[in-house]
């Protein structure tokens, strides 16, 4: 008997073993975690200095490293919400179509 799970095993509790929000709350701690281990180890190398990572400010203020994790918290909490058939296609498509009827103005908006 092995002292531990084979990826098989772990694969069939998962299907079989956990429902929809379960499978929801698995992947929303598992996307918070891995990401708080991530802006551990990027934060780590800021302060130390090496790395290619450095700080990151837009217009001079200074985005805080939590930002991110949040965000990615954020987004797996509204695919949760939205269910298993959520894609993003259709509002892409949608969006496409109502930039397209948006009148042209003579300016050019610069992006961000």
């Amino acid at each position: 008997m092995p002292l531990a799970p084979t990826p098989s095993d772990v694969r069939v509790a998962y299907r079989e073993g956990l429902g929809p929000r379960e499978r929801a709350v698995l992947w929303s701690w598992t996307g918070f975690t891995t990401t708080f281990g991530a802006v551990r180890a990027i934060t780590y190398t800021i302060r130390r200095g090496g790395g290619p990572f450095r700080d990151v400010s837009v217009g001079g203020v200074h985005l805080h490293h939590y930002l991110w994790g949040i965000g990615l918290l954020a987004g797996v909490g509204a695919v949760a919400v939205r269910g298993t058939t959520f894609s993003a296609i259709p509002l892409l498509r949608r969006l496409r179509r109502n930039r397209r009827r948006l009148p042209r103005c003579g300016h050019h908006v610069p992006r961000i």
